[in-house]
Parts: structure tokens; sequence; C-alpha cells
């Protein structure tokens, strides 16, 4: 699957990103990002580490286009996103980003191929079912579209809830905890997929972890700590690579 960036651009650019929440009346403000700026190039395999509170999921949900910044900017593809409008945020969610959590939230009534075709039932997409059989063929599972999610491992199920996220041929697949309830086997499993899909395939992957065995599958990580990057190393066996 390609994606639609461009070799001029990186695909992710978030320059001087703030994010403030205010609690109770307002009156306190919680700076959940303080000023953070990075560049993603098209291809990379990243990963975001960091404690709870450290920021990271923020970060995440900014990249995801499910929040914007209070301050700064953030592009994805070359779009500016911290002005758009919910729809159009949305639209951006829809075609430019793949979702993998921690729970695959997978409809139990449904086959694995009807779950992967599930988000093309909205809008004009053509050839939904060769689509979603080509997704599928990503993360091997071939020869379980036909089962449905009771019939399958967890570790199946996730690799099903990595298959939808990438059906659109988005520019980023955003994972969030994406082994956080498997076993060390299905975890194994799961990381081969997603380490296949970008260096096999190209696929941007930006992994959140608190993990350290998880950020290591990582072509470079990412860490942050009470809103602040503190450190962004490139794995030197990828600098060699």
């Amino acid at each position: 699957m390609s994606t639609t960036s461009t070799k001029d651009a990186p695909v992710i650019q978030i320059r001087d990103v703030t994010k403030i929440y205010e609690m109770g009346d307002g009156t306190i403000q919680v700076r959940a990002l303080d000023g953070v700026s990075l560049d993603i190039s098209d291809g990379e395999y990243v990963a975001i580490m960091g404690a709870s509170g450290s920021g990271k999921s923020t970060l995440m949900n900014i990249i995801g286009c499910l929040d914007v910044p209070t301050e700064g900017t953030y592009h994805i593809d070359g779009q500016a996103v911290e002005s758009m409008s919910n729809d159009r945020l949305a639209d951006i969610r829809s075609r430019k980003v793949g979702f993998v959590f921690q729970t695959h939230n997978l409809l139990p009534r449904l086959t694995a191929l009807a779950n992967v075709e599930l988000p093309m039932m909205y809008g004009r997409w053509p050839n939904r079912r060769t689509r979603a059989e080509h997704a599928l063929e990503l993360v091997n599972l071939a020869d379980r579209m036909d089962h449905r999610p009771t019939e399958l491992s967890g570790g199946q199920q996730q690799r099903v809830g990595i298959a939808r996220a990438l059906v659109k041929e988005p520019s980023v697949l955003l994972a969030d905890e994406p082994t956080g309830n498997l076993d060390t086997s299905n975890t194994t499993e799961i990381l081969n997929i997603i380490s296949d899909l970008n260096h096999q395939n190209g696929i941007t992957v930006i992994v959140v972890t608190h993990e350290r065995d998880v950020a290591a599958r990582a072509d470079r990580v990412i860490t942050l700590s009470d809103g602040h990057i503190i450190s962004d190393e490139t794995r030197p066996q990828a600098t060699a690579a």
C-alpha cells in the first residue's frame, strides 16, 4: 500500500506545539505539551515513550487529529491541522490516519472480512471487498477472512484491527499500546507484523507505548516527560541499514 505524502516534506511536521487543558472553573491550567517540535518522515517507524502524565497520549491525539494544539502548528501530508473544522478533522482522520488501539473493538457478529470493510461503508469507496481482502493478506489472515472474532485468537483479532486500520491506505499507522492486552507470543506476532508493514511495505508507523521492549522494535524512539521531548534517538542498527 502506498501513501499520498511527498518526499519533499515530512508526513508529520509539528512546530512549537503546546496543549493546555483547563481544569475545574478554568482557574487551573495544565500544560500537557509545552513547545514540542518534531518531524516524522514518510516511511519511518517511530516509538513515542513516556510515563503516565508525560504528554504522550496528548501528542498521539494531536497526531491522530483527535485534538488540536492550543498553540503552535501541525501539518500532516502538508496540510495545516490546527485551524480545521471538526468535519474536516474527521475527514483527515478517516483518510490519512489508521488507528490501532489496545482493544481491537471488532463487531462480534461480523466476519473478519466484514469488520475490515466496515470503515469503507461510509463514503464512496470503490472495490471495498478487494481492498479488505488485500489488507487481511498483509497481516497474514487470508485463511481467516470468514471467521468471526470469537473464532479467532487474541493476536488474530488484533491483526484484524490492523487490517481495518490499513484498508483506506492511510499516510500514517498510529498504534496506541497495540500489544497491551496480549501475551508474549501474540505480542511478538503483532510486533513482527507491524515491522513488516513498515520495512517491506513502506508504511509510516508511530507506536505509542510505555514498554521498552515494544519501543525497541522501532527505528527511532522519542521520549517525553512533563510535556517536553527529553530525548529523540535513532537506533544504531537503523542508521547502518
